[in-house]
C-alpha cells in the first residue's frame, strides 16, 4: 500500500503549502512571465525533492522512485542555474538566448516531474 500512496502524498503535500494555487506563487520580484513561471517550477520540484529525501531517510521512498528523483534533482539544478543566467542578463543583448536556453530546460524539468506522476505510484 506505501508504494501506491508515495506519489500521491507528494503531490497532496504540495497541495497544502502554498494556499490558493497549490502551482503558483506570486514571487513580487519578478521582472518577466519567464522568471516567474521559471520560480514557480523549480519552487515545486524543490518541495518534490525535500518530500523524497525525507522519504529516503525514513526509510518509506520506493525504490523504483529513486532514479525519477535523481533525474529529476539534475534537471532541477540545471534549471536553476539557466534561471539564474536569465536573470543576471535581463534588458541585456544575450537576454533572449539566455531566456530560449531557460525554457529548454524548463521544460526538461516539467517531464522530469511529470514522468514522477505518470507512473501512478507503481514500480
Amino acid at each position: 500500500m506505501r508504494r501506491t500512496l508515495t506519489p500521491f502524498l507528494m503531490l497532496a503535500l504540495l497541495a497544502g503549502c502554498t494556499g490558493r494555487n497549490p502551482m503558483t506563487i506570486e514571487r513580487p520580484n519578478a521582472r518577466t512571465a519567464l522568471e516567474e513561471r521559471a520560480f514557480n517550477t523549480l519552487l515545486v520540484s524543490e518541495r518534490i525533492i525535500t518530500t523524497a529525501e525525507a522519504s529516503n531517510a525514513a526509510g518509506t521512498l520506493p525504490d523504483f522512485m529513486r532514479p525519477l528523483i535523481n533525474g529529476l534533482i539534475d534537471a532541477h539544478n540545471a534549471g536553476k542555474a539557466a534561471a539564474d543566467s536569465y536573470v543576471a542578463v535581463i534588458g541585456a543583448d544575450t537576454a533572449d538566448e539566455q531566456a530560449l536556453a531557460l525554457v529548454n530546460l524548463m521544460n526538461d524539468l516539467d517531464g522530469a516531474i511529470t514522468k514522477m506522476f505518470q507512473r501512478g505510484g507503481t514500480p
